[in-house]
């Protein structure tokens, strides 16, 4: 039986190129760990590093997370619209983020 554990270093990488918005090496190292077994669900625990792509404006780091398969939850919703990020709304609208999705069983879409 596989083990989807990934090492704390590969989180830390990526965390550091989704923050300095290095497009380049978030797209490797996303694919390194798809490579490294498909079946991974580690791309669902990736889906915060959308999080940190809104907050620090890196529109293109967005794009290329959505790309990869790295799936958009309603926390990086969440975090465009408490940061006023028109933009990052603008951006998860257009990567597929269903405008009248409800953010979670008591939460309203985020455009109320």
């Amino acid at each position: 039986m596989t083990d989807h554990i990934i090492r704390p270093t590969v989180v830390d990488e990526l965390r550091e190129a989704v923050c300095f918005g290095y497009e380049e090496d978030v797209t490797a190292i996303v694919r390194s760990v798809k490579r490294s077994d498909a079946r991974s669900p580690m791309l669902e625990t990736f889906a915060y590093m959308y999080e940190y792509a809104i907050e620090y404006n890196h529109e293109g780091v967005v794009r290329r997370l959505a790309k990869e398969g790295v799936p958009i939850t309603a926390v990086a919703l969440d975090t465009a619209a408490e940061r006023g990020s028109k933009s990052g709304l603008a951006l998860l609208f257009e990567l597929g983020w269903d405008i009248n999705r409800r953010l979670g069983p008591w939460q309203p879409p985020v455009l109320r």
